[in-house]
């Protein structure tokens, strides 16, 4: 059986992801633990932290939908569901949702 293709990740700013999918909370991971459990995965944007050669502080973050095992800086709760191909490769924290 072929394989299917992976979907494009979806690009947009902080600003947007607010706009359409917000307001957003900061979680523990009690309160993933809880919306995994129930199904609520694309309510969940983690935001993940790694060494980088490519950015001259040393280091970008990523955001995903989903639940991160490791790395995890942050992790959101999202007022509507976010879908499943929305990734930030280099994400930032701003006025829209607070550095944690």
């Amino acid at each position: 059986m072929p394989k299917k293709p992976k979907k494009k990740p979806k690009v947009i700013t902080n600003e947007e992801l607010v706009k359409k999918y917000g307001p957003f909370k900061e979680i523990g991971r009690d309160r993933e633990s809880v919306l995994l459990a129930e199904g609520k995965w694309k309510h969940i944007f983690t935001v993940k932290g790694e060494d980088s050669d490519e950015h001259e502080d040393g280091y970008v973050m990523h955001a995903h939908v989903g639940h991160g095992l490791v790395n995890v800086d942050a992790v959101f709760e999202s007022t509507k569901p976010l879908p499943e191909e929305l990734r930030i490769d280099d994400f930032w924290f701003d006025d829209h949702l607070k550095a944690p």
